[in-house]
């Protein structure tokens, strides 16, 4: 397999370390099998094909930890008034506006737009989510295609919720059980994980049936957690404890666990995540736009 040497103004791939100049990579295949001074490589690979980027710092890719392609679209889209807050936000506009006119084109050319910032951008791997209930099934495989395309490495899943209809609620887990079983008999840089959307538009028996397809698939399991205020109060209105409190005693936590947002959380949630493992993602933008807060990640 032939080699091809990328020469750098610099190599910066520790952030533990100080940059490295006149470093570059050797990268054979789908793999580097080698860092060095320009000359060394030069010496130990002399045929190979040599990228001069001697403008460039080399760095590791970016990693970008959630994502929902499809809200390219809704660039742009007029509205007579902003959102009142995130209730009204995902009821008067994301869900009627986006989410519930999504199709198999849209999801694609969505896809198409969103791999193209994220090259630019520098990340190369992503989580995305994505709802789209009236385009299953098939749609995460139409997402596939396009980041196949791309050649990038992601991480795929559709946001199950029953906010639509049970049956609905089940088409999604559906599509994402299907979906990781098509990526493992296939390989590559796509894969699957299991995904609900929150408290709010799930059931119990729903959120436990999510987990327990996860289980049995050897999966991570994806929620939004705690984006605004609402969710805290409606589980503490219908459940009596808040969002944290009722997944640990539902016996659900664990480091298989990937919870997004994490806005409104009080010590005692933080505190259990801790324990548990819990792995969270937070969006500083997403939550400014929304107006639900900001993630307390010093505590965290």
């Amino acid at each position: 397999m032939s080699v091809t040497l990328i020469l750098g103004q610099m190599l910066w791939a520790d952030t533990t370390q100080p940059p490295r100049p006149g470093w570059g990579l050797a990268v054979e295949g789908d793999r580097v099998v080698a860092t060095g001074p320009h000359a060394d490589l030069r010496a130990r690979f002399p045929t190979a094909t040599v990228v001069e980027a001697t403008d460039c710092v080399i760095t590791p890719a970016f990693v970008n930890a959630h994502h929902h392609m499809y809200g390219v679209l809704a660039h742009g889209i007029p509205l007579e008034a902003a959102p009142a807050g995130f209730w009204p936000f995902l009821e008067e506009f994301w869900w009627p506006r986006v989410e519930d006119r999504l199709t198999h084109e849209l999801i694609a050319a969505a896809a198409d737009w969103a791999c193209l910032e994220m090259v630019r951008s520098g990340i190369t791997t992503f989580y995305d989510c994505l709802e789209a209930p009236y385009a299953i099934p098939g749609a995460l495989e139409v997402e596939a295609t396009v980041v196949h395309r791309w050649g990038l490495r992601g991480v795929l899943s559709f946001e199950a919720t029953e906010r639509v209809s049970a049956e609905n609620g089940d088409l999604g887990l559906r599509e994402n059980a299907d979906f990781i079983a098509a990526c493992r008999a296939r390989g590559g840089l796509i894969s699957g994980l299991m995904c609900f959307h929150t408290t709010f538009t799930c059931s119990t028996d729903f959120i436990r049936r999510a987990f327990a397809l996860a289980t049995e698939r050897g999966v991570k399991v994806h929620m939004h957690l705690s984006e605004g205020t609402y969710e805290p109060e409606h589980c503490q209105a219908r459940f009596g404890v808040r969002p944290v409190v009722y997944y640990d005693r539902l016996g659900v936590l664990g480091p298989h666990v990937l919870a997004s947002q994490c806005v409104q959380m009080d010590a005692g949630e933080i505190a259990i995540l801790a324990q548990r493992g819990v792995h969270v993602s937070h969006q500083p933008l997403s939550n400014c736009e929304v107006g639900g807060g900001f993630a307390p990640v010093p505590e965290m």
